[in-house]
């Protein structure tokens, strides 16, 4: 077949195995299909170590052939280039979350150096504040932005979101220690923290 279409794709009949439609005009781009008739384009290289690495770029459907054959043209001047994107999607899916961080946070830190009162405290800010907003993202992905909407979202308890973003702070400098960060990209530095009421009382 000298080049993936359209007509071959919908012509693409499932069998009792996995099986491929390659393209002979850009060399690695195929068709993956499914004995239950799933279809989906995929790149397939070899990275300069010799390793055979294939990517699932979308579903037919989702994606059309042309949409699907630029990015395989993509994802193959990566790998000319010495590139490894299946390696690197491997690594994106297994880099660490900030619930992770926070895990490793309250159990390297708060918990060795922190009075009995501060660690319940901060645990439990951890759990009603940070966790459900930030928990799911990776951590070298969070952002300044990410940080001050958690701020800005605790406005009504100043010193609260202040000791959250104290909090967090020290969670991500030590995620620059650890590993999980480039150094000095820590989303809390510059922002402002509220003026915090003597008398305000933790709820």
């Amino acid at each position: 077949m000298p080049k993936l279409t359209k007509r071959a794709v919908d012509a693409a009949q499932p069998g009792p195995r996995l099986a491929f439609v390659w393209d002979d005009e850009l060399r690695g781009f195929g068709l993956r299909v499914t004995p239950a008739g799933v279809e989906s384009y995929v790149a397939q290289y070899r990275t300069d170590s010799g390793r055979s690495r294939r990517v699932t770029i979308g579903r037919h459907g989702v994606l059309t052939v042309d949409q699907a054959r630029k990015r395989a043209l993509e994802i193959l001047v990566i790998v000319a280039k010495g590139g490894d994107p299946a390696q690197e999607r491997t690594a994106a899916r297994r880099a660490p979350t900030v619930a992770d961080l926070l895990d490793m946070y309250i159990a390297e830190h708060v918990e060795k150096r922190n009075r009995p009162s501060t660690i319940a405290e901060v645990t439990r800010l951890v759990r009603l504040h940070v966790r459900p907003r930030l928990g799911g993202h990776k951590v070298a992905a969070v952002t300044r932005q990410d940080l001050s909407k958690l701020h800005r979202a605790m406005s009504a308890t100043p010193r609260q979101a202040n000791f959250v973003l104290a909090v967090c702070s020290k969670a991500f400098g030590l995620a620059e220690t650890w590993g999980m960060r480039p150094e000095g990209t820590n989303p809390c530095r510059k922002i402002e923290r509220y003026p915090e009421s003597a008398r305000e009382r933790f709820l």
